[in-house]
């Protein structure tokens, strides 16, 4: 991980909770003069607006006072949704069992992306299970991965 982004986690992840939320993760997209923050928060009972709204005023103040950023940037606060994003190994034991799409820095067997059942977390890889095989991917390779819910047609 990014070390701003890391740097970002440590100082997030205290706030939040004291909000009653959880810090699912944080991402940096745009470019450097441009960038957008966006701040996943999850809780029991799912994401009210109005908890996206006190938090984002609450860690906006917090980025400031903290200097993470020094020039103007983007804050974005939102659940992290059906589609959920990873960040971390216990993101991934939380979701054993379920269908996630992973994205690799390089590839394994000449394919970068993946989409299969998660089978199993260890120390340093997943399982993923795909059309009946299993293919173990190291944390390190995956660059991002997300929960791939099939969708109902009806």
């Amino acid at each position: 991980m990014d070390a701003k982004l890391e740097r970002l986690n440590r100082c997030l992840a205290p706030e939040v909770q004291s909000l009653g939320c959880e810090l699912w993760g944080c991402e940096l997209i745009g470019d450097a003069k441009h960038p957008v923050l966006r701040v996943y928060i999850d809780k029991v009972g799912g994401v009210s607006i109005e908890d996206c709204g006190l938090i984002s005023r609450q860690i906006g103040a917090l980025i400031d006072v903290e200097s993470i950023f020094s020039h103007a940037y983007q804050l974005e606060v939102s659940s992290p949704g059906e589609r959920r994003r990873l960040f971390r190994r216990s993101h991934y034991e939380q979701v054993i069992g379920q269908r996630i799409q992973v994205s690799l820095s390089r590839g394994i067997s000449n394919r970068r992306r993946y989409t299969g059942q998660l089978n199993a977390v260890q120390e340093d890889a997943i399982v993923l299970q795909v059309d009946g095989e299993l293919i173990t991917i190291a944390y390190p390779d995956i660059v991002r991965a997300h929960l791939a819910p099939i969708m109902s047609s009806g």
